[in-house]
């Protein structure tokens, strides 16, 4: 696994599920990939002992940013290449981005609560702020 920055897709984990995300048919699939993620990422915040990062939070901070960025209209966490689905062998330019149609109420409620509990998991783990400002990011944006 690579991370080469703080933000929601800056590891290869969450650009694996960006590439997921592209490849669902429709809306409504990538909404539910979405609710599954972040349940998942909330049974994870359950069943580890802070600070125990892995890919589940990295899959479920990446959907938390897509919500986001849905909720709010503004691509401000995924107008970035990695975000859209692009394949390593492929050139770094910018695809389409994935339309998620009107945004389920339920996905936005579970990004919330998932968010906020990472946020409480991190301060357990006493995360150094350059991690925890950018969910910090996500969870204001969510509630905008």
């Amino acid at each position: 696994m690579g991370t080469w920055a703080t933000g929601p897709f800056d590891n290869d984990s969450a650009a694996d599920f960006a590439y997921d995300v592209r490849e669902t048919h429709g809306p409504t699939e990538r909404q539910s990939l979405l609710l599954l993620t972040l349940a998942a990422g909330t049974v994870y915040l359950r069943s580890h002992r802070a600070g125990e990062w892995d890919w589940e939070l990295e899959f479920a901070v990446a959907a938390a940013a897509f919500t986001a960025d849905e909720h709010t209209g503004i691509k401000q966490f995924t107008d970035c290449s990695y975000a859209r689905g692009v394949e390593d062998d492929e050139e770094l330019s910018l695809k389409p981005y994935v339309q998620f149609g009107p945004l389920a109420p339920e996905l936005l409620d579970v990004s919330r609560l998932f968010v906020s509990r990472l946020l409480v998991w991190m301060e357990a783990a006493r995360t150094d702020r350059e991690w925890t400002d950018p969910i910090h990011a996500v969870l204001r944006a969510l509630y905008k």
